[in-house]
């Protein structure tokens, strides 16, 4: 990426968009930054604004981490027969 990074924010201020499974981040510029949950896992942390050239840099380290951990919990937990 090339720009500038504005700001460093924490994912816990994104809103999720449960059914595209998609953080959005209001821009300064009126647009968004956005970013897929498959990309969070893939460790992706700098954004690009939709419109703009601003850069974010979102901070969520651990978050994630255990949300894969659980996901992956529960998935073995249906296999086995334990849900």
């Amino acid at each position: 990426f090339e720009g500038i990074i504005a700001a460093e924010v924490p994912l816990d201020d994104f809103e999720y968009d449960e059914v595209d499974e998609v953080y959005s981040y209001a821009c300064r510029c009126g647009d968004f930054y956005e970013i897929e949950y498959e990309d969070l896992l893939d460790g992706v942390k700098i954004l690009s604004c939709n419109s703009c050239s601003l850069l974010l840099n979102v901070v969520y380290d651990g978050i994630v981490e255990q949300d894969a951990t659980d996901e992956l919990e529960e998935e073995w937990a249906k296999e086995l027969g334990m849900q």
